[in-house]
């Protein structure tokens, strides 16, 4: 019962206020996955860096309006439907659109609140990255844009993108040589 009636409350608040949630969770997540990246793949142990993980759950903060946001732009423009040739187009757009600036924008971040040059980070990250995100996201978005409902659109991508959140984390934050 203490289950259902959290789950419930979580329904009534993703569609009350979907930003302020999409928000605070993708935070949250996008945090945990630099967590997972310093203690299992780095395995900084007591060395963790607080400030990076905070980096990284303020980059959150920013992906999950936006993610929310072209969701409901792209439902508003191609429609909400269960058909896979529409959700196939949904994914095109998404995947030739929305994924490049969405990374491009990343990094930059990223690199501004390290300090690091935003140039040279684009050159050295950005085509990795891409190549890496046409590897997962485009049946990830099939299954999205078909099975789930708008409303948790954003929850399940950071579900699945625990482990890519993993994987930018230690990409973005590794010893760069000068």
């Amino acid at each position: 019962m203490p289950l259902r009636n959290a789950l419930r409350l979580y329904q009534q608040a993703l569609k009350n206020h979907p930003y302020k949630m999409n928000t605070l969770q993708t935070s949250l997540l996008v945090a945990s996955g630099d967590i997972i990246a310093q203690q299992i793949v780095e395995g900084k142990g007591s060395n963790h860096e607080i400030d990076r993980t905070l980096r990284m759950a303020v980059l959150g903060a920013c992906i999950g309006p936006t993610l929310h946001g072209w969701y409901s732009t792209l439902g508003r423009i191609l429609g909400e439907t269960c058909s896979l040739p529409r959700n196939l187009g949904k994914v095109a757009v998404d995947q030739t659109l929305f994924a490049p600036v969405c990374i491009a924008s990343f990094l930059s971040l990223t690199a501004l609140l390290q300090g690091r040059d935003v140039v040279k980070t684009l050159e050295n990250d950005y085509l990795d990255v891409l190549s890496a995100n046409y590897k997962l996201w485009p049946p990830v978005q099939v299954i999205n844009f078909t099975l789930v409902p708008l409303y948790y659109r954003t929850l399940f991508v950071q579900l699945i993108a625990l482990g890519w959140n993993t994987y930018l984390s230690t990409k973005v934050n590794k010893e760069k040589v000068a």
